[in-house]
């Protein structure tokens, strides 16, 4: 049953509440909403957490008669507004939307992390060199380990550890209430 005033539209959403609206408008009033979203492990200092962030923070798709439905989409829980150029609601190419679905088709893509590469630098989170800053000579995907060399007592190292013990130095912890 397609109308020909269904097309594809663009929402704004709360902030970390993408899901959410997506799943209220599919559920509540039987309108399909796309939100695609990735998952992927990240090694932090309490160890690997698994993060699930929307590939669009603050948005995501609606097909249906935006004319028709406006009022009770806003009304959504975790819907802020309609994405709008002026007083118009631009619709969005189906084939936009569609190549976004061959890519994640069940709303969440796993991405994983790449490998450490030589002469990376990296900091340790675990072990008697926790938080030194250290230099990746070899990584061994066959038994994720890690050759670094690090900075010790004024002389340099080389160690091995395993990979799940670095972390890249673009990795910025989130700030902690003190």
């Amino acid at each position: 049953m397609s109308n020909s005033a269904e097309q594809w539209y663009c929402l704004a959403t709360q902030p970390k509440r993408e899901h959410i609206a997506a799943n209220h408008i599919r559920v509540r009033a039987g309108i399909e909403a796309f939100c695609p979203r990735i998952a992927y492990e990240k090694k932090t200092r309490r160890g690997i957490v698994r993060f699930v962030e929307p590939l669009f923070p603050n948005y995501l798709f609606v097909y249906c008669d935006i004319q028709a439905h406006l009022r009770h989409l806003l009304a959504m829980q975790g819907v802020r507004a309609a994405v709008k150029y002026g007083d118009r609601i631009p619709n969005l190419p189906a084939s936009f939307i569609e190549d976004l679905k061959t890519h994640f088709s069940d709303d969440i893509k796993e991405i994983e992390q790449p490998e450490l590469q030589p002469g990376e630098t990296v900091a340790l989170t675990d072990g008697p060199f926790q938080n030194l800053q250290a230099i990746v000579q070899h990584y061994y995907p066959a038994n994720d380990r890690v050759k670094v060399l690090l900075e010790f007592l004024g002389r340099e190292i080389s160690v091995d550890v395993s990979a799940k013990d670095v972390i890249r130095p673009d990795y910025q912890p989130k700030k902690e209430i003190k």
